[in-house]
């Protein structure tokens, strides 16, 4: 697919979208049965020009005996395509002039565990040559430069990077992530991720025990300096789509990006019993969403909690609590 066309691709989009709705229901995105990935956190979680070394590590559970095949994707459309890498034919990339092993911008990165560290450099050759070719194809040879794109640059033009995951035990369920990259050549400084001071459980700060089918209130604590100001290029202004210039830093006449405090979004997974609500979120109109209550089950057991807090930049951190479940 030489040149994407936006408005199929997001017609497609909202087909599915309509269509999801007629599918049978599913238990709660919450409640944790067996392999589960709960996140993907990278470090940093913010990727700059001159970024060496980045270690990634999966945050999932129910671990045993999962196996992890991790790879890099160049550039893709993302969901509308299924998250389908680019090939260099695509592009009109050479794949040899880049290193490449193959005509596909998708290739493995070495390492099989649940944590792996890769430099990106290596990789960047390969990004920047995709994303090049894709802004010539997509508004014209006028509109690249030799810098990084920024990410809402990236952005206007319908494609990004992604890593992947393919991880779980091979007799259970194999899970399919993909983890969107954001990658800035700004002097701005890079996101750090959201840290957690506390989560306490019905006033108390480690693992406790609840009689079956009670409630248990659950508040997490995270810093203040966990939200931080950033320019907010998700909700930059559009003036000249096709005449952008992509030279990081030349965005004036083209764009206006605002500022923008970061929003958490905390998510309460469990092993049993439910969460309400399963997601809140902190932002300047909602507030410190950093509650939600555990209805616990009706029989006695062991019941495991985990958390996790989003930033809108990805980052993201997790902690866990055990509830030991008596008899009511």
């Amino acid at each position: 697919m030489k040149r994407l066309n936006l408005s199929l691709l997001t017609s497609a989009a909202v087909l599915a979208a309509l269509t999801a709705g007629c599918q049978e229901e599913f238990d709660s995105k919450t409640i944790v049965d067996g392999y589960r990935v709960l996140g993907v956190q990278m470090d940093p979680p913010e990727l700059k020009g001159d970024t060496d070394e980045v270690t990634v590590r999966v945050l999932d559970v129910n671990t045993a005996g999962s196996e992890y095949s991790w790879s890099f994707c160049a550039i893709s459309a993302g969901a509308i395509t299924a998250y389908e890498c680019f090939d260099a034919d695509d592009l009109g990339i050479d794949p040899a002039a880049l290193g490449l092993p193959s005509d596909s911008l998708e290739f493995p990165l070495e390492g099989d565990g649940a944590e792996i560290t890769f430099d990106f450099q290596a990789v960047r050759g390969a990004l920047l040559a995709a994303f090049r070719a894709y802004v010539v194809d997509t508004c014209g040879p006028d509109n690249v430069t030799d810098t990084l794109l920024y990410r809402s640059e990236v952005q206007v033009f319908g494609a990004n990077s992604y890593l992947k995951l393919t991880s779980g035990p091979p007799s259970g369920r194999v899970i399919d992530t993909v983890h969107q990259l954001i990658i800035s050549d700004s002097e701005i400084p890079g996101n750090v991720a959201p840290t957690i001071d506390s989560l306490t459980l019905n006033g108390e700060a480690g693992d406790i025990t609840a009689p079956a089918g009670s409630s248990v209130e659950m508040v997490i604590t995270v810093p203040e300096s966990a939200r931080e100001t950033y320019p907010d290029y998700d909700a930059i202004e559009i003036q000249q789509q096709c005449d952008l210039d992509c030279a990081a830093g030349q965005t004036a006449g083209c764009v206006t990006v605002p500022q923008q405090t970061e929003r958490l979004t905390y998510t309460w997974f469990t092993t049993g019993g439910e969460t309400d609500p399963p997601v809140t979120i902190w932002n300047d109109t909602t507030g410190n969403g950093d509650t939600s209550v555990l209805n616990l089950p009706a029989e006695p057991g062991e019941v495991d909690l985990y958390v996790t807090v989003r930033d809108d930049r990805g980052g993201i951190e997790i902690i866990s609590r055990t509830i030991t479940v008596t008899a009511p």
